[in-house]
């Protein structure tokens, strides 16, 4: 019986093709855009989900709710991590963990490897399995590092590396160290990133500030034990915190701060391992997605997959119902419901199993480029998986009992009588039908303005003035272990060349670099019994001249000056404002006690966006000073042929540094890189809003093909009696035309009330203006007109004798 099912399954497929291929092209697109979009989702939202202990590590974050709102920072003293451990039994472990990636050195090879601090206690936070090497503290000595396996075989290739003596450089101090342990990769799903551990303690500063309470530059990861709560420790913590910290209080009340549930000013709470890689604020690194963006994905991949189902349904019953006389027949003959329902039904779910298989092999094709172009990480082996077939399975089953049940249920009920005598015929659609058709170009509507909404989102950011000069200037990662050494290297290299106006170096790049990688230093400290909280960069001299900063007061850092690399600062406007002094030039501060070194005013700046536009601009302090290296050159050019400009410095930098990639970039695309996450939003949207429209294209081409084939009569006897082209158009078109305009009513609120939420969360935003709906809204009329005229016309002029001949 059911082979006899399928062999007249495939006959009716093959003898109405367009109609068969209108519906698996539908749905495999559909399919293919739902695939990459659900995997992509899956994928961030496996982040950190895979440590043994995870519901017991997190991290740890300086809560605060300030004058201008909620003020969290995942910055911490170095003190916290040892504190905490040592005072509060009910952490089980503690570790500081320092972002450090200098590279490493082995018989004179330089290899580009990250190389991150951490403390002993960090591979027991994480549970992370020791390959070889010691396996219970790899990292008790402070002239031990740990390797990962892809790192140990790309230093050390066949060699045994425990044992083994290496390089490396933090700070400005070369480091001799050996290798003590190699341990598993972590998985691309991790939010750390690193190829070699090593000791905080080995950092320059850390003698002078190891009990530095207000000196903020790490990240802290705890682990709690078996039977301690988040809330009892966060409690304990913060009241370790302001007991060591001392923050004057009074001082706070008096800003406007407001005190939290346990009557504190300032807290310190605890973030779980697996939300790092989802907050913006307390997250780390450059890879953290909002949970909001994989929503929308998921959304999108949901919004898509129901278009093409939509389609499907709407389809199935228009032909149902030219196969009206088939069911009679087969009625007469003693065909039982059921019957019909599996016979029609099957045809739906082979077209769904083809459609799948279409999906996923174009998914595999394509997933080389999605990666690249959306930075993803997926791969064939989430098909490996029981679960993701099984999961495979039930979409083909739901999708196919709700695309191609309900049209089979609605064939099956027909009576035989009104089949027979011609009583059933689809001249208008019914409610149900014109329901989905709306629906179709409702989330057609809604997808094509968000794509335009967050695209004018994207050029506002990319195009806001940011405070400094982004043009013909080139940054660079130094790679050496003297960045200072390796600017007047290329100071004296590049002296004469009339292509180049300025040189500096700085340690914190102007956007973000071909590295990747972020960098902040903040330092707090008391003044006149106000807390000041500043940004800290170490530059050197011509930094405001190559990035186009023009003080408002003052100077900037001048050679003929000696005393400008012992304690002269340049500052900005809002750290002026928080030192609550009206000549600042000259005026001097103290960062911490009165033994510490004087701070002198000689400039100050505009605020400028050191920082993406994610972020508020905050106050900033500049220095040159010797205790800590510069990170970046940057160069600044003049832009008649840029092209040959960074050749230039590319080849100078092989020159010097010949064992050593050149991560030469302009400001620019660094500026541009900032917003990937938003770039990659608006093509998805763009990809998506296109895919929508073809597939409700495909659903109103189908249907005017099917509306004029059962009208072709009535056409003809329109025609005879004088009906126009034109008048015959009109008629045929304008159901499905009004269906269109309420599904733009529909649309329009919904997708401004939908991205005016997604702009809060941006600091700086553009407006949404209507103008961009008007154009949706002809967009969509205009396409749909064309859709339908293509049948309705060439219907309009046939010959009205070979339409009514058959008569």
């Amino acid at each position: 019986m059911f082979k006899n099912y399928f062999k007249i399954a495939i006959r009716n497929l093959a003898k109405h093709r367009t109609h068969s291929w209108i519906n698996i092209f539908g749905l495999s697109l559909a399919f293919l855009c739902s695939i990459l979009l659900f995997l992509n989702a899956w994928f961030e939202l496996s982040f950190d989900d895979f440590y043994p202990d995870k519901d017991r590590i997190y991290k740890v974050y300086c809560h605060s709710m300030g004058p201008d709102g909620l003020e969290d920072n995942a910055s911490m003293p170095y003190p916290v991590a040892s504190a905490v451990k040592t005072e509060i039994p009910l952490i089980e472990s503690a570790t500081r963990y320092i972002y450090n990636d200098k590279g490493l050195e082995y018989k004179g090879k330089q290899l580009d490897v990250r190389v991150n601090l951490v403390d002993d206690d960090f591979l027991k936070v994480l549970a992370s399995p020791v390959i070889s090497g010691s396996k219970t503290s790899p990292l008790k000595d402070p002239g031990n590092v740990v390797l990962t396996e892809s790192a140990a075989t790309r230093i050390f290739g066949k060699e045994d590396p425990i044992g083994k003596t290496v390089r490396i450089k933090v700070q400005e101090e070369p480091q001799e160290l050996v290798v003590s342990a190699v341990i598993k990769d972590f998985p691309a799903n991790s939010s750390f990133k690193f190829d070699v551990l090593a000791r905080t303690e080995l950092r320059s500063d850390y003698a002078a500030e190891k009990n530095n309470w207000n000196m903020w530059n790490h990240d802290v990861y705890v682990k709690l034990s078996k039977t301690a709560s988040r809330q009892s420790v966060e409690k304990s913590m913060s009241y370790l915190f302001n007991r060591h910290t001392g923050i004057d209080t009074i001082q706070q009340k008096k800003a406007g701060y407001v005190k939290d549930e346990n009557g504190m000013y300032n807290s310190l709470r605890l973030l779980p391992v697996d939300e790092i890689h989802f907050d913006n604020n307390i997250g780390s690194g450059n890879s953290i997605v909002s949970k909001t963006y994989i929503y929308t994905l998921l959304l999108i991949s949901f919004l898509v997959l129901a278009i093409a189902c939509f389609n499907f349904i709407n389809l199935n019953i228009a032909r149902a119902f030219t196969r009206t006389k088939e069911v009679g027949v087969r009625k007469s003959l003693g065909a039982s419901r059921k019957q019909i329902f599996l016979q029609v039904w099957g045809e739906s779910l082979i077209i769904c199993v083809a459609s799948v298989l279409v999906g996923i092999i174009a998914a595999v094709f394509l997933f080389p480029s999605f990666n690249q172009l959306f930075a993803a990480k997926l791969s064939l082996s989430f098909f490996y998986q029981p679960s993701s077939i099984i999961m495979l399975l039930l979409s083909i089953l739901i999708i196919s009992l709700c695309a191609g049940g309900y049209p089979a249920l609605v064939i099956s009920r027909l009576s035989v009588s009104g089949v027979l005598r011609g009583n059933v015929s689809l001249k208008k659609p019914g409610l149900f039908r014109n329901s989905l058709i709306i629906l179709q170009f409702t989330i057609a509507c809604l997808l094509m303005s968000c794509t335009l909404i967050a695209y004018k989102q994207f050029s506002y950011m990319r195009e806001m003035p940011l405070g400094f000069n982004k043009e013909a200037v080139i940054s660079f990662p130094v790679q050496s272990d003297s960045g200072r050494g390796m600017l007047a290297k290329f100071r004296n290299r590049l002296a004469s060349q009339t292509s180049i106006i300025s040189m500096t170096g700085s340690s914190i790049n102007l956007g973000l670099g071909k590295d990747g990688s972020i960098s902040k230093w903040t330092k707090g400290f008391e003044h006149n019994g106000k807390d000041v909280s500043t940004n800290w960069m170490t530059v050197d001299y011509d930094f405001l001249k190559t990035a186009g900063i023009v003080p408002v007061k003052g100077r900037d850092f001048d050679r003929a000056y000696g005393t400008d690399t012992s304690g002269a600062v340049v500052v900005t406007e809002s750290m002026v404002k928080q030192l609550g002094v009206e000549d600042p030039i000259g005026f001097s501060f103290l960062e911490e006690d009165s033994a510490a070194p004087r701070y002198t005013i000689i400039g100050v700046i505009p605020d400028f966006h050191l920082y993406s536009l994610h972020e508020k601009k905050e106050p900033l302090t500049m220095q040159i000073t010797t205790d800590f290296d510069i990170q970046y050159i940057l160069i600044k050019t003049k832009s008649n042929n840029p092209t040959q400009v960074m050749s230039l410095i590319e080849k100078t930098f092989k020159e010097i540094q010949p064992d050593k990639e050149f991560k030469g970039s302009f400001l620019d695309e660094n500026v541009d890189r900032w917003y990937q996450r938003e770039r990659r939003l608006s093509i998805l949207l763009g990809i998506s809003a296109v895919i929508a429209v073809i597939l409700s294209c495909l659903g109103l081409f189908a249907l005017a093909l099917l509306m004029t084939q059962q009208r072709i009569k009535e056409i003809g006897v329109r025609k005879v009696l004088g009906a126009s082209v034109a008048s015959i158009n009109n008629l045929l078109t304008k159901d499905f035309l009004k269906l269109v305009l309420i599904a733009i009513v529909i649309a329009t609120p919904v997708a401004w009330w939908l991205m005016n939420k997604w702009l809060q969360d941006f600091p700086y935003h553009t407006t949404i203006t209507w103008l961009i709906f008007v154009l949706v809204g002809l967009s969509a009329v205009f396409i749909s007109i064309t859709t339908i005229s293509f049948h309705t016309i060439k219907a309009a002029v046939a010959n009205p004798v070979k339409s009514l001949r058959t008569e």
